[in-house]
């Protein structure tokens, strides 16, 4: 859990960085609420599918997963084209 906490700071860190460089100065506040809103708007609807998922699986493989599942978003971050373009 440890390292899956370490890969979601290193590949955030970036992200946010070549947002506030990318993004004109007059939007940073609109789009930094739009973000928010809809990451603050997806966490009932990740815990009523977390809850759904509990009932069939343990709790212990259910971190395991969502470790492995981190891991591998972190590593195919690794061959985004995209994310080389960006200036940070």
């Amino acid at each position: 859990m440890f390292f899956s906490w370490i890969f979601i700071e290193f590949s955030n860190l970036p992200i946010s960085i070549s947002a506030v460089t990318q993004i004109e100065e007059e939007y940073l506040s609109k789009v930094s609420g739009i973000i928010n809103a809809f990451a603050l708007a997806t966490v009932p609807i990740t815990s009523f599918i977390v809850g759904i998922i509990i009932e069939y699986i343990s709790t212990r493989m259910l971190f395991g997963l969502f470790g492995i599942i981190t891991s591998i978003i972190f590593l195919l971050q690794i061959f985004n084209k995209y994310l080389d373009k960006l200036n940070y």
